[in-house]
């Protein structure tokens, strides 16, 4: 028995299995791009920037009246 015939092929010879195999990929990536990584940079970033992270609110009088990081002078 030659190398070729001992070692079992990693993907699938057929059209079904390596479009199995792409769509298996992208769902992968899907999870790690689209919830994974969010999840991961929103938690981060309420740990460091607590303050930032919540939207920097100013309250008049029990009241939402605007955010201090809008770019604009607020008098509360």
């Amino acid at each position: 028995m030659n190398h070729a015939q001992s070692v079992a092929p990693t993907v699938s010879a057929t059209p079904v299995g390596r479009w199995l195999q792409a769509l298996r990929g992208a769902l992968v990536l899907m999870l790690l791009c689209g919830v994974l990584y969010p999840l991961l940079t929103v938690a981060i970033g309420g740990v460091l920037f607590p303050e930032q992270s919540t939207g920097s609110f100013v309250e008049r009088d029990g009241t939402v009246i605007g955010s201090a990081l809008v770019g604009q002078p607020f008098k509360a």
